[in-house]
């Protein structure tokens, strides 16, 4: 295919190393897809939503709000050992784009150690690779927050952005959840700032054409591996 998007490049690729091969039709679609991430009208600072790295056949992100609460309230609780919880917070970095991981479901010592140790056998890498890469991952998760009026205030962000961002979106719960906290934040503070000045912010609104663009996206991606799961 001709003028093909960045990240539908990306996404392939990815595919093709975990063994899947896209059918040209799930190309085109991803492609498309794509290409909406991608427009002039939805283009925004891509670190916000993460920056991936790659180990082995495995594609690392920041952790969304989601996987990261279960790796600090669930994982972190059940296991005790560096290795075991490195093992943990790579696949909650590795899931965080996932619709189809329940967290909740990984709450028990059995369910949450059968999964994550399944995930592990079929990564191709070492535990020093994947470390490596959590590692590389890792100052996303601290990273100052780029709004002015946190900086300033660092009690102006209440604690859970996610019953905010429900109310004034109208978005769902599950949705907000698959974002990283960064990314949240970001537009709980636009969201805020429309409340606030009872206007459309236009950079607000960019942020959130890109975010449903790039959940429709990742649902795609995640429905071809399913198909295959399956298949």
């Amino acid at each position: 295919m001709s003028n093909v998007a960045q990240i539908a490049k990306r996404e392939i690729e990815d595919l093709q190393a975990e063994g899947i091969q896209p059918t040209f039709k799930e190309m085109v679609w991803l492609n498309d897809l794509g290409k909406k991430v991608e427009e002039p009208r939805a283009r925004v600072d891509y670190a916000l939503a993460g920056v991936p790295v790659k180990c082995g056949n495995v594609t690392l992100w920041p952790c969304s709000i989601a996987s990261g609460t279960w790796f600090d309230d669930t994982a972190c609780v059940l296991f005790k050992t560096e290795l075991m919880q490195n093992y943990c917070l790579a696949y909650a970095m590795a899931n965080a784009r996932n619709p189809d991981i329940d967290w909740e479901a990984l709450a028990s010592y059995h369910d949450a150690r059968k999964a994550v140790n399944s995930w592990v056998l079929r990564c191709r890498c070492t535990s020093h690779e994947l470390k490596a890469a959590v590692d590389r991952i890792a100052p996303q998760l601290f990273a100052p927050h780029p709004v002015e009026a946190i900086k300033q205030d660092p009690n102006a962000m209440p604690i859970d952005v996610v019953t905010d961002l429900v109310a004034g979106t109208g978005l769902p719960v599950e949705y907000w959840e698959s974002k990283t906290r960064g990314l949240a934040e970001r537009c709980w503070c636009a969201v805020m700032k429309q409340q606030a000045e009872g206007r459309i912010d236009s950079e607000a609104y960019d942020k959130m054409v890109y975010q449903e663009a790039m959940h429709q996206f990742m649902l795609a991606a995640a429905a071809i591996r399913k198909d295959r799961s399956n298949g």
